[in-house]
């Protein structure tokens, strides 16, 4: 009986140990904006200034993990899927910029993520981070804005290996 009650307690504490561990994987929540819902990731504890991470084409809040763990052990910071991508609501036609930047704005207003930003864009994100920051100039909501484009970090190395190859 007593291997029994070890066993069950074992195993009991095992699943919640598993659980506890997904539960702290998937942190974000939809969102309601508008007539849609959005998937919006928030993570860490800090005051003052919140990082917004913003996908490039066609990538959702999931690239974003791995820098978001890091981040969010000095600031609050937010990743979030445009609508159409990840886990946010589908479109049935597609969204231009003024559109996913406004519905960048209303997400962060019906979550109640307050401001100043830093917003944080890969690729075309950038472009709707630097959009968004032109909109917010003239309030105290946004602190900062940072751009990452992979291809520029990626083509010099790129060049280095080659030229260790002509030498060789």
């Amino acid at each position: 009986m007593d291997r029994y009650i070890s066993s069950s307690l074992a195993a009991l504490i095992l699943s919640i140990s598993a659980a506890t561990q997904l539960a702290s994987q998937n942190t974000g929540h939809l969102v309601e904006v508008g007539p849609h819902k959005m998937f919006l990731n928030c993570t860490g504890n800090a005051c003052g200034t919140t990082v917004i991470l913003e996908a490039g084409t066609g990538d959702s809040s999931e690239v974003w993990n791995a820098v978001q763990d890091q981040v969010d052990q000095f600031a609050h910071v937010c990743s979030y899927d445009r609508l159409g991508l990840g886990k946010s609501d589908k479109l049935t036609v597609a969204h231009n910029a003024d559109e996913i930047v406004n519905d960048l704005h209303q997400l962060l207003q019906s979550a109640h993520v307050s401001p100043p930003y830093v917003m944080v864009g890969h690729s075309i994100g950038g472009i709707y981070v630097r959009k968004y920051a032109a909109i917010l100039s003239h309030t105290s909501h946004w602190a900062g804005v940072a751009r990452l484009r992979a291809r520029r970090a990626i083509l010099p190395r790129i060049r280095d290996f080659a030229r260790m190859g002509e030498a060789n």
